[in-house]
């Protein structure tokens, strides 16, 4: 999640509560966006009305959900064409449904997707 995406949490009077009722990081499914901006106390009226408009224009990248880009590319170069891996990790019978549906939303957002590669790895 990157850590431009943290919410504010704001009371009725507009002033930032303790930082133990910040909701949990992690959840794809809050609905993050431009109305959580704060602007700093030094910016006259009009430059932040004018930073609240610039910042509605370009609303899409103030989102807590990840999505994937096409503007580059990411390679790996490898020293070896024998595959490498490790054995999952056991995962605890309660959290087993949980783990599947985490998964299953991660491969509808685009973030994971199936794959049959000899490169393995545990969910950690």
């Amino acid at each position: 999640m990157p850590a431009a995406s943290l919410p504010v949490v704001e009371d009725e009077d507009n002033s930032c509560n303790d930082c133990d009722v910040l909701p949990e990081l992690g959840g794809w499914g809050s609905k993050e966006s431009v109305k959580y901006l704060k602007f700093g106390n030094d910016l006259s009226a009009e430059q932040q009305h004018e930073l609240e408009e610039l910042a509605g224009c370009f609303h899409s990248i103030f989102s807590d959900c990840p999505c994937s880009t096409i503007l580059e590319k990411h390679r790996i170069e490898l020293k070896s064409s024998t595959p490498v891996g490790q054995h999952p990790y056991p995962v605890p019978y309660a959290m087993r449904q949980m783990l599947c549906d985490k998964l299953e939303e991660m491969e509808i957002l685009g973030i994971i997707r199936k794959s049959n590669s000899p490169y393995t790895f545990p969910v950690i």
